[in-house]
């Protein structure tokens, strides 16, 4: 099972790969969809399949893709065994408040994406990299983190321990 992300117009949830084809797959759905609803499908960092809710029962639905993928590319099952710096959780596009603590200091900062590992920020006032650091937004705990890079005033965070995927659905879903 893998995490993805279903994109609908502005609209993005988390899903679960349950079981993916060439020509579609069955996912558990964090989010509402209706059948017939054309959307984004997406795993990690790659680009995203067109597709379309076929059917939703309960909390899994079917998504057929506009076209043929090969599975095993869109998994990365053979980066799985090579060193590699690309993204493996999928990202949700945002633009939120939010409250950096880091070194005795609080910084008032914008959260332009999340995801269950980390975030992208963008702040202001300098923030370092390595900082240990606590971020505060609203609906969501108190996540601790460490930035791992830096450009500019923007900055990615990992997060110490990630994020529950139903926790980030129950406040973005």
């Amino acid at each position: 099972m893998r995490v993805g992300i279903l994109t609908l117009g502005q609209q993005s949830t988390f899903c679960l790969i349950r079981n993916i084809s060439a020509s579609g797959a069955l996912v558990r759905l964090f989010g509402r969809l209706a059948p017939g609803s054309a959307v984004g499908f997406r795993v990690g960092d790659e680009d995203a399949i067109g597709g379309r809710i076929i059917w939703a029962e309960n909390s899994l639905a079917g998504v057929e893709f506009d076209q043929e993928i090969c599975p095993a590319i869109l998994l990365r099952v053979a980066q799985k065994v090579e060193m590699t710096r690309r993204r493996g959780a999928p990202r949700l596009a945002v633009e939120l408040a939010a409250v950096v603590r880091t070194g005795g200091r609080v910084h008032r900062v914008t959260m332009c994406d999340l995801s269950m590992q980390g975030a992208r920020l963008k702040a202001k006032e300098p923030i370092h990299f390595g900082e240990a650091l606590y971020l505060h937004v609203g609906g969501l705990p108190c996540l601790k983190g460490f930035v791992r890079w830096k450009s500019d005033q923007e900055f990615g965070v990992v997060f110490e321990n990630p994020l529950p995927m139903q926790v980030i659905a129950s406040v973005f879903g």
